[in-house]
């Protein structure tokens, strides 16, 4: 409740998602409104995602999760942090995700090659995911973690011809 000149406001919840506002001059109440706050948009949202969850089976440590989420207005960072996971996951059972990007789609003996070599050399059982770049002319880039190996035709050509200028 605040005072102000002679002016008091009261601002009393309800059910905890509507408030009651009233101000009284005096003896008079001239102001009194019913004011919605972002509860009752939270609230259908739990609703809505607890149904779906019931109806797809979801574990309920998945549906409390994502209840969360919506309680902590963080939802809308639900794949950031699936990936997060999901690359904490990997680690922990040893696994690590190669990103490639190659000029041409790989053949299943060039992905078998580049998985054992990128394995050999990290360590860890490696998940390629394959992109395709023409732009790259030839070759390949590997992206694992934070190293970057660039075997592409593009960079190659590229560093021949900076040899080249500076003589």
């Amino acid at each position: 409740m605040l005072q102000r000149s002679g002016e008091i406001e009261a601002d009393v919840g309800i059910s905890g998602h509507q408030r009651l506002r009233t101000r009284q001059h005096g003896d008079r109440f001239p102001g009194l409104s019913l004011q919605r706050q972002h509860m009752p948009q939270q609230m259908e949202r739990r609703g809505v995602l607890g149904a779906v969850c019931d109806r797809l089976g979801v574990k309920p440590s998945v549906k409390n999760f994502l209840l969360f989420l919506i309680d902590q207005r963080r939802l809308i960072d639900f794949e950031a942090i699936r990936e997060e996971y999901a690359r904490l996951a990997d680690e922990a059972a040893g696994r690590m995700q190669a990103e490639i990007v190659s000029a041409s789609d790989l053949q299943e003996a060039q992905r078998e090659r580049l998985t054992n070599a990128l394995a050999r050399r990290t360590g860890r059982q490696i998940e390629l995911v394959v992109k395709v770049d023409p732009e790259l002319i030839g070759g390949v880039i590997a992206k694992v973690g934070g190293v970057v190996f660039d075997g592409s035709l593009r960079t190659q050509l590229s560093q021949l011809h900076d040899s080249l200028t500076k003589g």
